[in-house]
């Protein structure tokens, strides 16, 4: 794995962000990279650590942590430094994969349809463009 010669995350968070596409980061693995890695491995594994699976729970299926606790008490506490690290706020967003029963035969459905409504004027040039059906789902 490489060193960090560049001075951290915090003062390389673009580079390190894909600015100029990892030019020179990944092989070897640069540390910084990789400590930038396992941060977001870490913040998507809470989304899965705090989803309420109890069924008999009123609540289940929501979220077992507010806000303010989420990280701590999904034991991402060490990912929640990562944001002093950057010196700055930091927004990620992570969605868990498919967890219950009825997730999983909505994956099954994969019916695509036309793409036309996110590509504007390129439908025209596009006509086959196709997206998953749920993608559009709230999109206006």
């Amino acid at each position: 794995m490489a060193s960090s010669a560049a001075g951290g995350i915090a003062k390389r968070w673009r580079e390190l962000q894909g600015e100029h596409s990892w030019d020179g980061l990944l092989d070897p693995l640069d540390i910084d990279l990789r400590k930038s890695i396992i941060n977001y491995g870490e913040l998507t594994q809470a989304t899965y650590d705090s989803f309420n699976t109890e069924q008999r729970s009123p609540h289940a299926g929501a979220c077992m942590y507010g806000y303010g606790d989420l990280l701590e008490k999904s034991g991402a506490a060490a990912a929640g430094q990562y944001k002093h690290a950057v010196a700055g706020q930091y927004i990620v967003v992570a969605w868990r994969g498919t967890i219950r029963p009825l997730e999983w035969s909505r994956d099954f459905d994969v019916a695509a349809t036309s793409a036309a409504p996110v590509l504007g004027a390129a439908a025209s040039t596009n006509p086959l463009a196709m997206v998953h059906n749920g993608f559009l789902q709230g999109r206006s």
